[in-house]
């Protein structure tokens, strides 16, 4: 990290920028409030966030804060730092963009949450045949609206997000009370500066020292506004949904067919939630009583799941799935979260190594003996509650 953060500096000194570093993990909550003015320090449970109105600033999406001439570009905090992985694509970032700082405005008042999160495996970080990453973006970006809610402004102020952004994801920025005319797109590729924005850092993230910050509130605000815009969360729906990886680039099962055959002995349904609007991928988990998903993405939908809703985790062994998907969900909302661990199948050229010197990108293979009786153990737990319910009537 530390190198990491010496030739960023180099390079903003290259360009007359002095660096900031907005750090999460020191204590000292006067830290971002002298960094950058204007802005609000925000102690949101175990997270930590920085939130405010700020006057002339540019936002892109990294963890830094550089200022040049009395203005501000603000780099958006991650749950993901930039480490020595990203270093390579940040510098490029740089020099593509050095010359077009503040080259044109956003007159209007308005709130960044930007909601980017790209693939980096192709090497190309930022241009437009990246593939944005679902579960980063729910996880990441559209909880960010809460820190502005005791404000006033959301619904009522215009929501920045970037172009790239597949048209179907708005739907979830609407459940969250923004109306469809109020949400502005804008190139992530040189980007427009803005007269008066409302940013805020994530509400969730991973500090210099590896540990999880998850703001809990913020996934009962998000859960909250999405339910009412969809008239209440399903009340006894006893669905058995299986979100698999039909279509995904890395991570696939490769006996997917053999494991939807033992689901479907179970009553599970295989809905494509990738190709389902945002309002009927809620209402499709918000429905169900276990669901089984298999490592990425679609993970995410827990944060839909109902309150003790029993998850079953498919993951490759040794690779695990940060705190974004079952795992955070599942802490907040006392969820029972189960995990298969699951044998790697290597892809030839396809490789991004773990801490662990594992390939996260490989294919794996579930054993469906092991699977099946997760699925039975989570039916008898289930079966067990009903009967606790049905006693205590």
């Amino acid at each position: 990290m530390a190198g990491a953060l010496t030739t960023i500096k180099a390079l903003c000194a290259e360009q007359g920028s002095p660096f900031l570093e907005l750090a999460y993990d020191d204590g000292d909550m006067e830290v971002p409030r002298r960094r950058l003015g204007a802005a609000e320090p925000l102690a949101l449970s175990a997270a930590y966030v920085c939130a405010g109105q700020l006057n002339d600033v540019q936002v892109l999406d990294h963890t830094n804060i550089v200022t040049k001439d009395g203005r501000v570009v603000f780099h958006l905090q991650s749950s993901q730092n930039i480490n020595e992985m990203g270093l390579k694509e940040f510098q490029a970032f740089v020099a593509e963009r050095g010359a077009t700082f503040f080259q044109s405005y956003v007159e209007e008042e308005c709130i960044h949450i930007g909601g980017m999160w790209t693939d980096r495996s192709n090497g190309d970080w930022y241009h437009l045949n990246n593939a944005p990453n679902f579960g980063h973006f729910i996880f990441e970006f559209p909880n960010r609206l809460a820190c502005f809610e005791p404000f006033g402004i959301v619904g009522k102020l215009p929501v920045i997000v970037y172009e790239e952004l597949p048209e179907r994801w708005l739907g979830f920025i609407e459940m969250m009370g923004v109306p469809r005319h109020l949400i502005r797109r804008v190139p992530i590729v040189n980007p427009p500066a803005y007269r008066k924005a409302w940013v805020s850092s994530c509400c969730h993230y991973r500090d210099t020292k590896g540990v999880f910050r998850f703001w809990a509130a913020g996934l009962h605000w998000l859960r909250f506004k999405t339910f009412a815009s969809i008239g209440g969360a399903p009340i006894h729906r006893r669905r058995r949904i299986y979100a698999g990886r039909e279509g995904a680039k890395f991570r696939k099962i490769v006996n997917e067919d053999a494991v939807k055959a033992v689901l479907a002995d179970f009553g599970f349904e295989f809905p494509l939630l990738g190709s389902m609007s945002a309002r009927e991928q809620v209402e499709t988990i918000a429905g169900a009583e276990i669901v089984v998903y298999a490592a990425g993405a679609s993970c995410v939908l827990a944060h839909f799941a109902p309150e003790h809703c029993t998850t079953l985790l498919l993951a490759p062994r040794n690779i695990g799935t940060g705190f974004w998907g079952g795992v955070g969900s599942a802490l907040v909302l006392r969820q029972v979260y189960e995990r298969v661990d699951c044998d790697l199948v290597e892809t030839p050229g396809v490789v991004r190594l773990n801490m662990y010197g594992n390939n996260e990108l490989a294919d794996f293979r579930v054993d469906v003996d092991l699977m099946r009786a997760g699925v039975e153990m989570c039916l008898q737990r289930l079966q067990n509650a009903q009967r606790r319910d049905a006693l205590a009537l």
